[in-house]
């Protein structure tokens, strides 16, 4: 259990914030008490408003306040300005509970976060025969429910109420929107959910779990559960999910362990990760193999002879010169029951795997969503961040150079860093000749290029006014390779975006070639109409 922690800020009530006396306050809490003319189901403000006891601006002044304060007292938003948790405020609402009133309900769906003002909760879990375990107690400024971030805001735990209590709430919607705008916030949430889970698992195992085989085997999940701390978040999916299969293959005692995550463009599933599968790259197209189905149907599929199963894909075997007996798969899903994901077992070492292997399969598939959600929103908001700063340095350099042919050469850089791509090349477009021309910095040299609109993918998207992602530039009308020959350059795909003025004629266009990484996507297009509507005004200028 936790301790008690002293009186924070976030416990001071409603009524020290106001500016009315002692005893007005007084009179509406007896009032409240007492339930003459229905005053229990009203609040404190409302009686106060009745009684003309303070007006209502200073009502949601004072409202105002006490949130920030109970805010400030959540380690999710400690390191937030007074200005920040003054816009945060306006995301999150009050609400009470009652003694012995559940907040949440295990296995119901409730997509709130909540923070406790004042009182204090308890976490608890059935199992399947009614019996409860205390998991936690949550006292004011600790966040509750930050996990069901993750599941879709489906509750693996009920919190019930041990005293009437206050809260605030905040759609998990709205979370999002403030993880992508401020990078501290989404920091210390992740640091919080990692926290948490520790200390769960650790009381889970200390009221439900004796037996020997099962201790090892939380000492496994203990030692996983520690990892993905905001500072291992920064190395990356893989190596947070090296662990997991590790354990996996030691849990299971399978030959092999793969986690396939899928792949957003293609939608075919790809080794992420493996143990005992060498630095193998394995493409799975959903439907086929027994990952495949899995991952079509979303199901568990636990095949003890795979050679008798036809959904088996024997050329994988034959290709990597494994012999596979046994297979046991789960499908992965991230919160809102969006799969992402099949983590696969393969060759038990001894028998074959049984319910014991599939239960575990399954939870070892709900942590690997979890770490692979807070490295993707870690990584989200480093990105978004990354972006900001490239926007600024955008406006940098088209607010202070004079000179059009400068801002084509120093644009390119800044573009190939935030889009992660080889070439990008800022075009002006000639209305009137109908043609494109740019300056080219390419290794120490500067090229001078005007050609007609129609010889270029950046002319196309100028005269169109449309956004052009290509990726088989060679099998793409619009596109010329006699350009790539003449540079000895080989395009493999092409993201081209308008420029348009503030008049809204098109001005020019702004090209980028060669994703390092898979191919441009709707991101990578936000990204680059943003940066177009700020070139638009170096063209102007310039021109």
């Amino acid at each position: 259990m936790a301790a008690e922690p002293n009186i924070s800020p976030s416990s001071r009530r409603l009524g020290e914030y106001l500016e009315c006396s002692n005893e007005l306050v007084q009179a509406a809490l007896s009032k409240q008490s007492s339930g003459q003319d229905g005053a229990a189901a009203k609040r404190l403000g409302e009686l106060l408003l009745e009684d003309e006891a303070i007006s209502l601006d200073a009502l949601l002044a004072g409202i105002q306040a006490q949130r920030v304060d109970r805010l400030r007292a959540c380690p999710l938003f400690t390191s937030l300005s007074d200005d920040d948790l003054a816009d945060l405020s306006a995301v999150f609402q009050e609400v009470s509970a009652t003694s012995d009133q559940s907040v949440i309900t295990q296995n119901d769906r409730d997509p709130y976060l909540y923070i406790l003002g004042d009182g204090r909760l308890e976490v608890l879990r059935s199992d399947e025969e009614g019996n409860e375990a205390t998991l936690a107690r949550v006292f004011p400024g600790e966040p509750v429910g930050e996990m069901g971030y993750f599941t879709n805001g489906y509750r693996s735990a009920t919190v019930r109420a041990l005293e009437t209590v206050q809260l605030l709430r905040a759609s998990y919607e709205d979370l999002t929107d403030c993880f992508e705008s401020n990078a501290k916030v989404a920091t210390a949430f992740m640091d919080v959910v990692t926290t948490r889970l520790r200390r769960t698992n650790l009381l889970y195992q200390e009221n439900q779990y004796r037996h020997p085989a099962t201790n090892l085997r939380l000492s496994h999940l203990v030692e996983f559960i520690d990892f993905p701390t905001p500072k291992a978040l920064e190395q990356g999916v893989e190596a947070l999910l090296r662990q997991l299969v590790r354990s996996i293959s030691q849990l299971t005692d399978a030959e092999r362990v793969t986690l396939y995550l899928i792949d957003p463009n293609s939608g075919d599933l790809w080794s992420r990760v493996g143990e005992g599968i060498g630095h193998r790259n394995i493409r799975i197209s959903t439907g086929e193999s027994i990952v495949g189905w899995v991952a079509a149907h979303g199901e568990l599929a636990n095949v003890a002879d795979a050679g008798e199963d036809e959904r088996f894909d024997r050329g994988l075997d034959q290709r990597a010169g494994w012999r596979t007996h046994s297979v046991l798969c789960v499908p992965v899903f991230a919160h809102r029951d969006e799969l992402i994901g099949v983590l696969e077992v393969v060759n038990k070492r001894t028998g074959i795997f049984d319910e014991n292997d599939e239960n575990l399969l399954r939870v070892f598939a709900d942590q690997a969503a979890i770490t692979a959600e807070c490295s993707n929103l870690y990584r989200d908001v480093v990105r978004s961040h990354d972006r900001m700063v490239a926007l600024l340095d955008v406006a940098t350099i088209v607010t202070q150079t004079q000179d059009l042919t400068a801002v084509m050469k120093e644009i390119g850089a800044e573009l190939n860093e935030l889009l992660g791509c080889e070439r990008s090349t800022l075009f002006a477009y000639d209305q009137d000749a109908k043609e494109m021309w740019s300056v080219i910095a390419d290794s120490g040299k500067t090229e001078h290029l005007r050609v007609h609109a129609s010889s270029l993918v950046a002319g196309y998207s100028a005269i169109t006014g449309e956004v052009v992602n290509i990726h088989d530039p060679y099998g793409d009308q619009r596109f010329n390779p006699e350009f790539d020959r003449q540079r000895d350059f080989r395009t493999l795909n092409v993201l081209c975006v308008p420029v348009v003025n503030r008049r809204g004629w098109v001005v020019g266009a702004v090209q980028a070639d060669n994703k390092t990484e898979g191919v441009f996507n709707n991101e990578d297009e936000i990204v680059l109409r943003a940066i177009a509507s700020q070139l638009g005004v170096a063209i102007v200028l310039n021109t």
